[in-house]
């Protein structure tokens, strides 16, 4: 067994991040999953929908090799439970067929001591870190073809700073990235005409520019 020691606050940001780029439609279940793992000593969660994929990394500690996958539905009923006790760290035990949630400090006064278990679903995770990792991206010299309704999937916290790149995959196509310090957002491509790349891009703009308002 593995345990992972985390933040209320961190886990419930990485559900933010990465819950609008999970799937939902249940035919297709394993795009409905939230990948947890550990990379370079931290603890990360990854989704994706086939069209956008969402990778963020949190400030806890984690295994590299650890790998199991829960079902969004799971992680936000953790987050919904455990809220009583955001004020004190979870322990994450990882074991062979489930997770158990529980507080890690559950002899404070005025904190509730709560145990849940949720038990991993079925399926492998679909194989896209080739495409979450930093390398391989250039900077994007012009609007690339994707669906600017995707934009409202990017996180909006005050004082990051995102880079967007872009890259060539299979047949020439580009999907885009939105990277920040601790998390990646990935759009896949679409075949756009030419004549309505400028409107896409101006779609972009305007919605940057209405998030920034909303925020």
């Amino acid at each position: 067994m593995t345990t992972i020691t985390i933040s209320y606050d961190d886990l419930s940001r990485l559900a933010t991040i990465v819950g609008p780029c999970c799937g939902r439609d249940d035919l297709l279940p394993v795009f409905t999953y939230v990948n947890f793992r550990g990379f370079e000593g931290r603890f990360e969660a990854v989704t994706t929908d086939r069209f956008t994929i969402a990778r963020a990394r949190s400030k806890a500690e984690a295994p590299d090799e650890l790998r199991f996958n829960l079902r969004l539905s799971d992680l936000k009923h953790i987050l919904s439970t455990f809220r009583p006790c955001r004020s004190v760290a979870l322990k994450l035990t990882v074991g062979d067929e489930s997770l158990t949630v529980e507080t890690a400090q559950a002899d404070l006064r005025d904190v509730p001591s709560l145990t849940a278990t949720y038990r991993f679903p079925d399926g492998e995770f679909p194989k896209i870190d080739h495409l979450t990792s930093g390398t391989g991206w250039d900077e994007a010299s012009a609007c690339p073809s994707f669906n600017p309704a995707y934009l409202r999937r990017l996180p909006n916290f005050k004082g990051e700073t995102v880079t967007m790149l872009t890259r060539t995959v299979g047949y020439g196509t580009h999907p885009v990235a939105f990277f920040s310090d601790d998390w990646a957002i990935v759009i896949m491509p679409i075949k756009v005409p030419a004549e309505d790349r400028d409107h896409m891009l101006n779609s972009w703009v305007t919605l940057t520019a209405e998030d920034e308002v909303a925020a």
